[in-house]
């Protein structure tokens, strides 16, 4: 089963933008991040502005990395949530959580805010770790002995692996950091994300209740030129499939419809959905390992949308494809005893 969360206060770094702008502001108002933490502990208003480097930057990392390096890594952010993710309540003993996230020659400053934000907007009993897994990076600024690295180290809950098989690519990377990962729930990030108030408990709560449960979030936009948020009305459309196996995004269904409509919260309850994103996702990590995780032979971009939502055990697929070749075969006899005659 997969379900969208639509009360999850996710951004992500993104070229794709819709409707509502969220201007950045700059205040230090939130007691956790009083403080600006810049990369490489310097302070942007010392160092003049320079756009020929901004223009090379964007154009080596295909967004404003020479913004974002001047941005502080903890920045803090307004909790624009729909009101009604406000009013929902969550279990106190819900499981906690390993958010991974997979990286290659990703701009530091984006990690570290990524990581920075998780641990400022997280409940702290609900985080088990943050494991960082680099993909056989070669950045200068991502090696052993960087800033990045020793800011690491200083981090609570927070641990960088790096790849000892070469680079594997986003699904065999993937799967290897959900192996290392040690926490019940698997929330997998892409490293340029931002977390606000409230994202991790709905993504959790489906899995409480049933841990064959997959949850999505519903993902805000963070703009690539200047770093300003694009929050879009909350949009209410479910995966599906083409005949080529792209995932499409589809008008709910009017029995989806009227189930989200007996929710306390309507407007921000749980979508179910065939198909996902699935870029950000979380899973209960021992039924991940269960029905094999990813296909690791995987290498054609998009095949994670529909990957995880059609496993299942091994020896339940393997039924179903037996089931599968026997419809196939009589099919094909069928159709030769029609030739025939």
């Amino acid at each position: 089963a997969v379900v969208s969360t639509q009360s999850t206060g996710l951004l992500e770094t993104s070229r794709n933008y819709l409707k509502r702008e969220v201007k950045w502001e700059p205040a230090f108002t939130d007691t956790a991040v009083r403080t600006p933490i810049y990369l490489n502990d310097r302070n942007p208003s010392q160092i003049p502005y320079d756009k020929e480097e901004e223009k090379a930057l964007i154009d080596k990392f295909q967004f404003n990395k020479y913004l974002s390096d001047r941005t502080p890594i903890n920045r803090p952010m307004k909790d624009f949530r729909h009101s009604s993710c406000r009013m929902r309540k969550y279990p106190d003993d819900m499981p906690s959580a390993s958010v991974v996230m997979v990286f290659y020659n990703e701009a530091p400053s984006v990690v570290l805010r990524t990581v920075h934000s998780v641990l400022n907007k997280s409940p702290p009993h609900l985080i088990q770790e943050i494991l960082l897994y680099d993909d056989n990076s070669n950045l200068d600024e991502l090696l052993e002995g960087s800033w990045f690295t020793n800011h690491i180290k200083t981090l609570p809950k927070v641990r960088l692996e790096r790849s000892v098989h070469g680079r594997g690519g986003l699904i065999q990377a993937k799967t290897h950091a959900g192996r290392l990962a040690v926490g019940d729930i698997l929330v997998y990030l892409d490293a340029h994300c931002e977390c606000n108030d409230g994202w991790l408990e709905p993504l959790i709560y489906p899995i409480y209740l049933n841990k064959t449960a997959c949850t999505t979030p519903n993902i805000d936009s963070i703009a690539w030129q200047d770093l300003n948020i694009h929050a879009p009305e909350i949009v209410e459309v479910t995966g599906g499939l083409n005949w080529i196996l792209n995932m499409l995004w589809s008008p709910l269904s009017a029995e989806e419809q009227q189930r989200r409509s007996r929710d306390p919260f309507p407007v921000t309850a749980d979508i179910r959905t065939p198909t996902m994103a699935g870029g950000l996702f979380a899973i209960d990590r021992k039924w991940f390992l269960e029905i094999g995780m990813y296909d690791e032979g995987q290498s054609i971009w998009g095949g994670e949308n529909i990957d995880p939502p059609f496993s299942r055990p091994p020896r339940t697929l393997c039924f179903f494809n037996f089931i599968g070749l026997l419809k196939i075969l009589g099919f094909v006899l069928i159709v030769n005893l029609i030739v025939t005659r």
